[in-house]
């Protein structure tokens, strides 16, 4: 299959925990911000799931530093159940969203597109989700070349367990959230090895960058 090179970047607690349940965990430190800025500088496209955008209304744009162009905002939704609100869909920035067939409403695809969001519908995988590998074809067919995911715990997920996933980036905030946080990585059939592991530490907040290997 030809794909993006995929990158994920994300902050997590000591136990692994990305965010409260239905609700945002504020973990990265500055630092955090401008290291997740620097990497969107670098991506074609930045990608999230649709409760990402509901909980954390994110723009997923470059402002922390220089940038030749700002990535394509890209969402997955099953069903396009998405807040018409939501700053990915008011600024005028580009952003594109993937439903499926069998799932999507038309009534919401025609009010994203109104706003000028870009829509298309992709086949559906086992768990009825959008299909990564039919989301990974359309992007190369748009020019992507370098992906970036930032979340939610699914879809950090579901890159993985699909192999989908080259580089990764974490942030390990000193916290514990246990049961009342959000694990991003769910259950690995084969998890994958670490290479090329770059670390560092700032203000008590451990940084690694690493390469995936399946």
């Amino acid at each position: 299959m030809v794909r993006p090179f995929v990158s994920v970047h994300f902050a997590q607690t000591l136990d692994g925990r990305i965010a409260w349940t239905k609700a945002r965990a504020h973990l990265s430190l500055a630092e955090g911000v401008l290291r997740a800025h620097r990497a969107r500088a670098t991506a074609d496209a930045v990608l999230v799931g649709a409760e990402t955008v509901r909980i954390d209304r994110p723009r997923l744009t470059v402002r922390a530093v220089p940038a030749p162009r700002q990535p394509l905002r890209v969402v997955l939704s099953t069903g396009l159940s998405l807040p018409l609100g939501a700053p990915l869909f008011t600024d005028g920035g580009g952003t594109l969203v993937f439903g499926t067939h069998e799932g999507a409403d038309p009534a919401m695809r025609e009010a994203l597109t109104a706003r000028g969001v870009d829509v298309e519908l992709v086949r559906s995988d086992a768990d009825r989700m959008a299909s990564l590998p039919a989301v990974m074809e359309a992007l190369v067919s748009r020019g992507v070349s370098r992906l970036l995911v930032e979340g939610g715990a699914k879809v950090l997920a579901a890159f993985v367990r699909a192999r989908l996933v080259d580089e990764v980036e974490v942030e390990i905030c000193p916290m514990i959230l246990g049961g009342a946080g959000l694990s991003w990585s769910g259950v690995l059939d084969e998890p994958p090895r670490l290479s090329d592991v770059l670390t560092s530490v700032v203000d008590g907040h451990a940084f690694m960058r690493a390469r995936l290997v399946y």
